[in-house]
């Protein structure tokens, strides 16, 4: 585990989003464990392969997921927004509501087994 990642969460104000965001953070290193967790333009980024595999970030109200590589997953109706080119999906997780977490990570397997 990068301890810069660690540092970025710590830092994080609202309780709730440093749930998210260690969540997110357990479910990417438990799904994809040869995954590299380094903190580029100010957030956790993840490859594998040398290749972007998912990035979060907090907002003021919610935390951002995204996924690269969207064009070759099975996005249900509905599951965040995507990119102009396809290439990415975002989703948004805010306070209070119910995110689906094992669809995520079910998007984040089929997004690895692409790198």
């Amino acid at each position: 585990m990068n301890p810069e990642i660690t540092e970025y969460i710590e830092k994080i104000e609202q309780p709730w989003q440093v749930e998210a965001c260690n969540r997110f953070r357990q479910i990417i290193l438990q799904t994809v464990p040869e995954v590299e967790e380094l903190k580029q333009y100010g957030r956790p980024h993840y490859k594998k392969n040398g290749k972007y595999l998912c990035v979060f970030n907090t907002a003021k109200k919610h935390v951002n997921v995204m996924l690269f590589h969207a064009q070759a997953l099975s996005i249900p109706e509905g599951y965040g927004e995507l990119s102009p080119n396809g290439e990415r999906v975002t989703a948004k997780l805010q306070e209070g509501h119910q995110f689906d977490y094992d669809l995520f990570t079910k998007l984040l397997q089929e997004a690895a087994q692409t790198l």
